[in-house]
């Protein structure tokens, strides 16, 4: 399966041991995973400013992202397709690699459900549809 995480489930991921952490550790080794710089460069901004993690654990994380083989660095978006404009790199990046999923909390991203095949769910649905495929 193609699944690309928004910056905020990284976020959760690495700040806390919750289902972010789990989704992520889990379609890292399951699935094909696509980032962006983009992505890669929010989750490094929040994860310093907002989280307040040590700046070594941070670069750890960056680090070990972009290691992931699924780095992709999408076109630009020349139309808006959603509420907010830095949105649309996620919508590019899943549209541009035929990802079947985009996991995110953005309720600007959320409130979509869909962009052209990829479905946009909540790490918690996310974790259904996972459960779901392994029953």
């Amino acid at each position: 399966m193609k699944i690309v995480f928004d910056s905020n489930v990284y976020i959760a991921a690495f700040a806390t041991h919750g289902v972010c952490h789990l989704l992520v550790e889990a379609c890292l080794v399951d699935h094909s995973v696509y980032s962006s710089e983009f992505i890669l460069g929010e989750v490094e901004e929040k994860l310093v400013r907002k989280i307040k993690l040590p700046r070594r654990i941070v670069d750890e994380v960056i680090a070990y992202l972009h290691e992931q083989p699924t780095n992709y660095n999408p076109g630009i978006a020349h139309t808006r397709i959603s509420r907010d404009p830095d949105d649309d790199n996620i919508l590019l990046l899943a549209e541009e690699t035929f990802s079947e999923y985009i996991v995110t909390n953005d309720k600007d991203l959320l409130v979509l459900g869909s962009h052209l095949k990829t479905k946009i769910v909540s790490p918690r649905d996310f974790a259904d549809i996972l459960h779901s495929l392994e029953v």
